[in-house]
């Protein structure tokens, strides 16, 4: 965005731009010394088409400055782009592995971790539960697939198990620090994996696969590490994310490029089984479900 400069809550301040880099979502502050009352700019957002996207495109919204009258102008803008953007065929890279990134507010990572759950992810071919072939996405071998009246979180607070054909999953049973070790073996795709239930801080990232063995013998900078709830990798990398596991649940991790997730990219992270079992839940959460087909399955398989 041009003239004005950013101040990412993340970043170092004053950067204008963030360019040969994948954004996700970061909140800034704009310093709007530049211009005057009725003044308008463009915002510009340039497609990536070495991540994967087909059309090489600039998405723009405007900026308007109404100033103490509240009154806003009609007109488009006419500032320009800044001339050391990447152009849109330029590699796919992730913000934070562009630039140092520091949050605000510090938080110190946990020295260590109680374990280490790893998924890999990868495209392939699968079998659904018609026995048809799809091409599509898995974690650990296993490609989501969605029982619509069973819910996920009903099975744990069950005490039953997760078919593990449908649905992959990783556990960690106490409160404290856990790893997860993301690992993304395709060749040529990258993915942003988006987590739910709890933010993660950002410990390490490399190419190739690792093992959770192999975090044993990293070396982890534990001082304020970056926290996101989506973490970009690329391809035949991998991420190593660390969790405080103090929110009980079934949350899931999935691609966030939706037809991924649609067609098997989603695994599970239960947290504190015992204590999802001992939830008073009320019934009309139960009843949600009643009176259907628990082996039923949804949309997208």
């Amino acid at each position: 965005m041009r003239p004005h400069f950013l101040s990412l809550m993340t970043l170092l301040g004053g950067v204008s731009s963030a360019y040969g880099a994948v954004i996700k979502s970061f909140s800034v502050l704009i310093n709007t010394t530049q211009g005057a009352e009725g003044d308008a700019f463009w915002i510009r957002a340039t497609s990536a088409v070495f991540c994967g996207l087909t059309n090489d495109q600039v998405g723009k919204a405007i900026l308007r400055y109404t100033g103490s009258s509240g009154n806003l102008t009609t007109s488009e803008p006419t500032s320009s782009a800044w001339s050391d953007l990447a152009t849109s065929t330029d590699e796919c890279t992730p913000l934070d592995a562009a630039y140092t990134l520091t949050p605000r507010q510090a938080q110190t990572a946990a020295s260590t971790a109680l374990s280490t759950q790893v998924l890999s992810s990868q495209v392939g071919a699968f079998v659904d539960v018609n026995n048809n072939t799809f091409a599509g996405f898995a974690f650990n071998n296993t490609a989501y697939q969605n029982q619509i009246y069973n819910p996920l979180l009903s099975v744990v607070h069950n005490g039953d198990t997760m078919n593990s054909s449908l649905i992959p999953s990783i556990t960690f049973e106490d409160n404290g620090a856990a790893n997860i070790v993301l690992n993304n073996l395709d060749t040529g795709i990258a993915h942003p994996y988006h987590l739910h239930g709890n933010a993660f801080q950002l410990l390490a990232r490399g190419s190739g696969i690792m093992s959770a063995a192999g975090v044993d013998a990293l070396t982890l900078s534990l001082d304020n590490p970056l926290r996101k709830d989506v973490v970009w990798i690329e391809s035949n990398s991998w991420a190593l994310i660390r969790i405080m596991s103090d929110n009980p649940g079934v949350w899931p991790l999935h691609c966030h490029i939706d037809w991924h997730l649609a067609v098997g990219k989603m695994a599970a992270v239960v947290v504190q089984p015992d204590a999802i079992r001992a939830m008073d839940l009320p019934s009309s959460w139960s009843d949600l479900c009643s009176g259907t087909d628990p082996s039923a399955f949804g949309p997208d398989r």
